[in-house]
């Protein structure tokens, strides 16, 4: 499966929120792994793919 198609079917249940470099929760923003999802052609043996999800800050384009 590709990987946008497997991040939109990432159930909300397996959505973590992000933790900072200091150990806090980083506010509207989530983790999930999509490891074992998606095709792993071209990716080094071992390999995990985390995706994260946030809002962009204002100042963002």
């Amino acid at each position: 499966m590709p990987v946008r198609q497997a991040i939109r079917a990432l159930p909300e249940q397996v959505r973590h929120p992000a933790p900072e470099q200091d150990g806090t929760l980083r506010q509207r923003t989530q983790v999930a792994e999509l490891t074992g999802m998606t095709d792993p052609t071209g990716y080094l043996d071992g390999t995990r793919i985390i995706v994260r999800r946030e809002r962009p800050h204002p100042d963002a384009q």
